[in-house]
């Protein structure tokens, strides 16, 4: 097949989670014998970068005097993602096909209304950008329950006037309007069912009513580092336990951290790695304690601090779609800790019984974190990309035509 991937995560310094699965997703698809090419953002601090894509990779993605100054506004402005999108199409516009399927992972919707039905155009959906600006759903420390369009200008201004949170909520409505419209015309992709779900409750539609599949994410399993590493006897060195992410409040560091008393540590060793807002208040907070912060860390390197932890902890607090961290984790046989939120309790097939165990509260968690002990799970490759293949094959060739499906077989 003939695949064009979009993203406007790549090229990137630090990659995200999108950016990363599009390039893990194009070199398990070349590997299978398909002509891939990658679209990314036109990105001049990443000029020299390709992210470990084998393909092409077409810098063309131009947001310049796009993003619409919002901040100074001070509310979500109704035209700034439809123009977005708009740069996003013309950039997809001005490749040459034709392709067989054009498939985006990125976080603009509101593409596919641009994208006309006569083509095979699939969206993988990595956050909650189909119902929420910020992506997240997670406002003030706590995850967010509001429904009502309006309450969301409290996340473009800390006090919003009456103008601001019109604009505000006037752009929300029509992020969602154009959401359902593109997941009616053109095939979605969810990465958890709790994200389709979420989806549909807010637009009280049923999910028979969009185009869509749920199709967890996916790990590179020739990434992983080697798993022959055995754990020394009970009691004979402290236990380390490992987390890694963004550090911000919806990611859960903090209370997570404040919960595990100072006579714990005397028995275990916890690493953190990751960069963020809230890194340096978190250092200054548990530094002191013995708790090591690594600040940024590139993938092969948080791999290889994963397998050498005995435990790892997946702290967030905000309903994570569905946490590569957990899969990574689990298919290198370590013992998982994380809160039973959002699509997680849906990775526990991807270990073995028990392997990956959830809790209600951040308290809990960190009582969890001080109990646990080393255990030797069997690596696996349940969440490797290429099990993901023949579906997300079938998903493709749902929307090629005949003409094109003989095409494709020949």
């Amino acid at each position: 097949m003939r695949i064009l991937l979009v993203t406007e995560d790549v090229p990137a310094s630090m990659l995200g989670g999108a950016g990363q699965h599009a390039v893990v997703l194009g070199n398990a698809l070349i590997d299978a014998g398909h002509e891939v090419h990658l679209l990314g953002y036109r990105n001049p601090a990443a000029a020299g970068e390709d992210n470990g894509f084998r393909g092409p990779l077409h810098r063309l993605i131009d947001f310049r005097g796009a993003r619409w100054h919002e901040d100074a506004f001070g509310a979500f402005l109704p035209m700034a993602r439809p123009h977005m999108a708009r740069r996003l199409w013309q950039a997809i516009s001005s490749l040459a096909g034709p392709w067989d399927v054009v498939h985006y992972h990125g976080h603009n919707p509101i593409l596919g209304t641009l994208v006309p039905a006569s083509w095979n155009f699939v969206h993988t959906l990595h956050d909650q950008g189909a119902e929420c600006i910020t992506k997240t759903r997670f406002k003030v420390g706590e995850v967010c329950r509001e429904r009502e369009p309006a309450a969301c200008a409290g996340c473009a201004c800390a006090q919003p006037n009456a103008a601001q949170r019109w604009l505000s909520a006037q752009a929300v409505q029509g992020l969602r309007r154009a959401s359902l419209a593109s997941f009616q015309r053109h095939k979605a992709i969810f990465v958890s069912e709790f994200l389709r779900q979420r989806f549909c409750d807010l637009q009280d539609v049923a999910a028979s009513s969009i185009r869509a599949e749920v199709l967890h994410n996916f790990i590179d399993p020739g990434r992983l580092p080697a798993t022959s590493r055995e754990f020394q006897q009970e009691g004979s060195s402290r236990m380390t336990v490992f987390a890694s992410g963004r550090i911000d409040a919806s990611k859960g560091f903090a209370p997570w951290l404040d919960a595990i008393p100072d006579a714990a540590l005397q028995t275990m060793r916890i690493v953190i790695a990751g960069d963020g807002p809230d890194l340096a208040a978190l250092r200054q907070r548990h530094q002191g304690r013995g708790i090591e912060f690594l600040g940024w860390c590139s993938k092969a390197q948080v791999l290889s601090q994963l397998q050498s932890a005995d435990i790892s902890v997946v702290p967030s607090v905000w309903d994570e779609p569905c946490a590569t961290t957990v899969l990574e984790a689990l298919a290198l046989g370590r013992t998982v800790l994380a809160l039973h939120r959002g699509g997680t309790p849906e990775l526990t097939s991807y270990g073995e019984p028990g392997q990956l165990c959830l809790f209600n509260s951040s308290q809990e968690l960190a009582a969890a974190t001080v109990l646990a002990r080393r255990c030797i799970w069997p690596a696996n490759a349940r969440a490797a990309v290429q099990s993901r293949l023949p579906r997300l094959l079938a998903v493709y060739r749902e929307g090629l035509s005949a003409r094109q499906v003989q095409e494709v077989a020949a």
